[in-house]
């Protein structure tokens, strides 16, 4: 099998003293990556808390227009076709579309 990939196993038992060198280099860490990735990764959270805010601000009063036992046929049933329209297009095509506007 070896000698379809033209490797020998004579030179992998050469490079066995490397193994330290090379698994040293693999394992470096520039610690300026960990002050970036926590600022990241909190901007990222802000992002999710800031949406969930927004999303509770739009579907709240959305959902007291569409509920049936709160206001008459003529308010409850366009809110109910918009809801009904929003939920035929997958989260993803919004996403894009909000990507798409804000930037």
């Amino acid at each position: 099998m070896s000698a379809n990939v033209d490797a020998d196993p004579r030179d992998f038992v050469e490079g066995l003293p490397n193994i330290g060198i090379m698994l040293q280099e693999i394992t470096e860490v520039d610690s300026s990556l960990f002050v970036t990735a926590f600022w990241s990764m909190l901007e990222t959270i802000e992002m999710a808390f800031i949406g969930t805010v927004v999303g509770v601000a739009i579907a709240l009063p959305l959902s007291l227009l569409a509920a049936r036992n709160l206001n008459n046929k003529f308010v409850y049933v366009p809110i109910r076709a918009l809801l009904a329209a929003i939920r035929t297009f997958p989260s993803i095509l919004w996403a894009i579309l909000f990507v798409i506007i804000v930037g």
